[in-house]
């Protein structure tokens, strides 16, 4: 993402596997290893809207990820509110690329991940309209800006269960 001059604050890797197996990717990864990060953090996220491969990137192309933090136990909120943050995604076009909520170590929700395309004031629109912001479910909510170097990923839409 990018800070003050646009420097770079760090990275978002998005891996697949075992709990162990990710871990060890992410130990292996050379900025992880070679200790540059002042800390790192491993969190278990489930894809509900994936809009698959982008294609090549467009030079004035900006893509920001949205990370939530729900209150604890709040829950309740995240729940009562499902329907209409799924909703409000799926009302986005284009502009919602991926988007999931994170997994706590008890199996529970805990809080959101959205990989968002277009600029900054679309992003913090975006942010600002979502049903579960509006309930006030987020303790805490960061905006970055955001570079695609890889995606590998494959088309998926809505690959979840309901109620989860």
């Amino acid at each position: 993402g990018g800070g003050e001059g646009g420097g770079m604050e760090g990275s978002i890797l998005v891996l697949k596997g075992t709990r162990a197996e990710v871990e060890a990717m992410a130990e292996a990864d050379p900025y992880v290893a070679s200790g540059l990060f002042e800390s790192t953090r491993l969190v278990q996220w489930k894809k509900v809207i994936d809009k698959g491969g982008l294609g090549p990137m467009k030079p004035t192309e900006e893509m920001f990820v949205l990370e939530c933090v729900d209150k604890e136990g709040s829950l309740d909120v995240r729940l009562s509110n499902r329907d209409k943050h799924l909703a409000y995604l799926s009302e986005q076009g284009d502009a919602v690329v991926a988007a999931g909520p994170v997994i706590g170590s008890d199996g529970a929700m805990c809080g959101s991940v959205v990989v968002l395309r277009g600029g900054e004031e679309l992003a913090k629109g975006f942010a600002a309209g979502d049903p579960y912001a509006e309930a006030g479910l987020f303790e805490r909510v960061a905006l970055r800006r955001w570079k695609r170097v890889v995606d590998n990923r494959a088309p998926v839409l809505h690959d979840h269960l309901p109620g989860q």
